[in-house]
């Protein structure tokens, strides 16, 4: 595999920034790998739940794709996963 811990700043860019920013609809901000590190269990736990980033329609490959959606794809999920599991390096 090609997976290294330090491709996941696209996905907190694609998935999480939109909202966690100041004046974002998001609690707290994750702009900066300080901010995403003090919270890395937590968004990584939120998102294999599937509960960040926040999206009621299940992925089902029979449905046609919804423009704009908030769903994560799963390769993404363990993106993060990983990074988190390999000590969340900056880089």
């Amino acid at each position: 595999s090609t997976e290294t811990p330090n491709n996941v700043a696209a996905t907190f860019n694609d998935y999480c920034v939109t909202c966690h920013k100041p004046g974002g609809i998001g609690p707290f901000a994750l702009q900066t790998y300080d901010q995403i590190f003090a919270r890395r269990a937590q968004i990584s736990a939120a998102m294999d739940a599937r509960v960040m980033p926040p999206w009621g329609a299940e992925s089902d490959p029979n449905c046609p794709t919804i423009q704009n959606s908030h769903w994560v794809p799963q390769q993404e999920i363990e993106r993060v996963k990983f990074w988190v599991a390999s000590g969340a390096p900056q880089g």
